[in-house]
């Protein structure tokens, strides 16, 4: 079978299984809703989750169906004004499929898609995607024009799979620096081996609701000087393929709070970014894999990767046991303690999870032994231009973390001087 038409097996059967009765039907889907709330929760009461269970059930139901938005053969239930709009493909090729579309007419949102696979295992590709920290050690950083991750940060931890993060960025002048404050709510839906994460902005304390959201207002930190707050609404699905490759289908509905956004700042975002961003993504979840770094293994030591591995990668074994480590997050910790599982957070919140003891001690997939160097390279053409990017692991290194990527000042003159 040759890539392209292995990549089409992929993607028609994330299709089917996002169009399957369980995730199209309101009564059902709200079922599963409120079984995951349910073993995702320490402290609270059935009551407590009902409160907010049905805008909780609005807000999967919604992103499902944006994300069945990209199939040719979308099912009528699906069909709303937000998906009758027609998809820009900028990129398809057997590795990924990069597509743009225009918001809601009267909004100033842009939807970007993009879509591939992965060479790890689905526990692997989900840390990488959702453990904001790790987030300037992979995404792609531009000098022409100007895109930094600045930082990445778990603010709170909810409950299990659901947290609060932040990430700023350096956007090329005369745009001032972008924070996305953003709500992360993960879904599991084991019988078709997929997992659904959310991810919908926040922009300030007042948007929110314990009642409706399920987070309280303190939360939420406001408005830093300085830095504006982006519109986000979007997430991604991960499908398993086999224990050693996932398939990776991202969307997101994106206000970058300007008046006018110029055509070549989302040819930048689509075929760039997006497209060697996502590049990036793939060799980060293939290396980090096979032999990992210090920071990553310990953020697959959350309670969310074991339930994930124990339900679809159990028949895995490793040659380890998890023992006690911190989380790489500078405000949230984690400990595991014999038959108590304790996740505290920055400010103090401490919530106590009784787990087995041998299920705690969950094996982790096997990790070949660790590379002294590895670079990624993602090379983007357009126009005579060539970005190249490159990410390094300082294997000298205490803390045993990847580096960041590397200045693309360097590389442009490089590239220059050969030329």
């Amino acid at each position: 079978m040759d890539g392209k038409a292995m990549i089409r097996q992929y993607r028609e059967r994330m299709d089917k299984s996002l169009a399957c009765h369980d995730l199209m039907d309101e009564g059902a889907l709200r079922e599963l809703v409120r079984n995951h709330l349910l073993n995702s929760s320490q402290h609270e009461t059935e009551a407590e989750i009902q409160s907010f269970l049905e805008n909780r059930t609005k807000v999967i139901s919604s992103f499902l169906d944006m994300l069945r938005s990209a199939s040719k053969k979308e099912p009528g239930s699906s069909k709303t004004r937000a998906t009758s709009r027609e998809w820009k493909v900028k990129h398809d090729n057997e590795d990924l499929r990069v597509m743009y579309r225009e918001g809601p007419p009267g909004t100033l949102f842009h939807e970007l898609l993009v879509e591939g696979y992965t060479d790890g295992p689905i526990d692997v590709t989900l840390g990488v995607s959702t453990e904001a920290p790790l987030y300037k050690y992979w995404w792609p950083q531009y000098s022409i024009p100007t895109f930094k991750v600045i930082s990445g940060e778990c603010l709170r931890r909810i409950r299990i799979g659901e947290q609060i993060a932040s990430v700023k960025m350096k956007i090329a002048w005369p745009i001032s620096s972008r924070e996305c404050l953003f709500h992360c709510i993960e879904f599991e839906y084991f019988q078709e081996d997929l997992i659904i994460v959310v991810l919908n902005s926040i922009s300030g304390p007042d948007s929110v609701e314990k009642s409706t959201h399920g987070i309280e207002k303190d939360m939420i930190p406001a408005e830093e000087k300085g830095m504006v707050r982006v519109g986000l609404v979007g997430g991604f699905a991960i499908q398993k393929v086999s224990n050693g490759r996932s398939y990776f289908r991202t969307m997101g509905s994106i206000d970058l709070k300007l008046d006018y956004v110029p055509s070549w700042l989302v040819n930048f975002m689509a075929r760039q970014l997006i497209g060697s961003g996502f590049k990036l993504y793939k060799k980060a979840v293939s290396s980090w894999a096979n032999n990992g770094n210090e920071k990553f293994q310990q953020a697959l030591y959350d309670p969310l990767y074991v339930r994930v591995r124990q339900a679809l990668l159990s028949d895995k074994k490793s040659n380890t046991d998890l023992e006690a480590k911190p989380s790489i997050s500078d405000t949230a910790e984690l400990h595991v303690e014999e038959g108590d599982l304790k996740i505290t957070d920055g400010e103090g919140h401490t919530q106590h999870v009784a787990v087995d003891e041998r299920k705690t001690r969950n094996p982790l997939p096997d990790r070949s032994p660790a590379a002294t160097e590895f670079k990624f390279t993602s090379e983007v053409k357009e126009e005579r231009s060539e970005e190249s990017v490159t990410l390094a692991e300082d294997t000298d290194s205490d803390s045993g973390a990847p580096q960041p990527l590397a200045d693309q000042t360097q590389k442009n003159s490089q590239i220059n001087g050969n030329n």
